[in-house]
Parts: C-alpha cells; sequence; structure tokens
C-alpha cells in the first residue's frame, strides 16, 4: 500500500491565527486533499486551536467522506523556549500503532535530542 505524507511549517500558528483568520484554514486543507495526502505533519504549532481547525476541515471537504484524526503537542525544551507540532492522518488509511498489551503510541518529542539540534523531532509510529 502506498502512503503520501506532508510537512508544512504553518509559521506561529496560535489560537489568533484562527479566531482573526489569519490563515486561510481552507485553503490549506482543501490543498493537502487535493494531494491525496494520508499524513500531515505540522511545524511551529502553538495552540491546539489551528489543528482543531484544519482536522474539521479536511472531513468537512473529504470527497469520501473521510474522518481525520490529530495530535499536537507543545512542550518546553531543555534551550528554555517551546517546541510545537502536529500531526494529522486521514483514518480511513492510517492507524496509531497499538502493541500486543494494548498500548496506542501516540507522538511524541523527542525533548532529549534538544541539546543536540536546534529543534528536536516530533516521531509517531
Amino acid at each position: 500500500m502506498n502512503y503520501v505524507f506532508a510537512s508544512m511549517n504553518v509559521l506561529k500558528a496560535g489560537e489568533l491565527s484562527v479566531e482573526q483568520r489569519r490563515k486561510d484554514w481552507a485553503t490549506i486543507a482543501k490543498m493537502f486533499l487535493d494531494c491525496g495526502v494520508d499524513v500531515i505533519s505540522l511545524q511551529e504549532v502553538f495552540h491546539e486551536k489551528p489543528v482543531e481547525m484544519l482536522r474539521e476541515l479536511l472531513s468537512r471537504y473529504s470527497l469520501r467522506g473521510d474522518e481525520w484524526a490529530s495530535d499536537f503537542k507543545y512542550q518546553p525544551t531543555v534551550r528554555n523556549d517551546y517546541e510545537g507540532y502536529a500531526f494529522l492522518w486521514n483514518t480511513r488509511t492510517i492507524s496509531l500503532l497499538v502493541d500486543e498489551g494494548g498500548k496506542t503510541y501516540q507522538p511524541l518529542i523527542q525533548a532529549r535530542y534538544s541539546r543536540t539540534v536546534k529543534r528536536p523531532p516530533y516521531v509517531g509510529r
């Protein structure tokens, strides 16, 4: 099976980017759907509202009636700043890994690398 992944830096997407319509989330959602994307990774996400908005729009505009899920992380790093990331995925084609014991592996920021690189990776399984 083939999967399509996309990544986008949404440049300081916070609560105001939704409330004040600073970004055109509908156009962004339609762009991802037009590309047939299964998984979306976002960088510079500073609040959950933009992620919720994009997830709702992806589900609403999907021509096949697909539902989308999301995960958002915003946490301090060892450099005394914050990193914000999000994953969104089409639940028709992608699901999170669940081990034999029933544990679901949620995406997480690999903070242990924040002394090695400027922005630690956000990893999902």
